[in-house]
């Protein structure tokens, strides 16, 4: 098992069978040190984004033929749900 952390997010992963299937949950943060209102057109306000948020979730990573395949689901701190399906070690 280990815990990574890269910037303001935290991953804790482990291997599930072998070396080839790892399990991971994750945490993220991140805010625009109430900056937004300082960008041209206040894009975050026009949206109803706030300036600072969370989320977190769980999810599997397989090491298959053609790259990483990654599946994860997450939630953030509005209560939105999201399936995430990746190819590949990032994204």
């Amino acid at each position: 098992m280990r815990l990574l952390r890269n910037g303001r997010s935290g991953y804790l992963d482990w291997t599930i069978a072998g070396v080839c299937a790892q399990g991971t949950l994750f945490l993220d943060y991140g805010s625009d040190l109430d900056s937004g209102v300082q960008v041209l057109g206040d894009p975050a306000g026009a949206r109803g984004k706030p300036g600072s948020g969370y989320g977190f979730g769980a999810g599997i990573r397989v090491d298959t033929p053609v790259g990483p395949l990654r599946i994860e689901y997450a939630y953030n701190d509005s209560g939105k749900r999201r399936f995430h399906l990746g190819i590949g070690s990032h994204g």
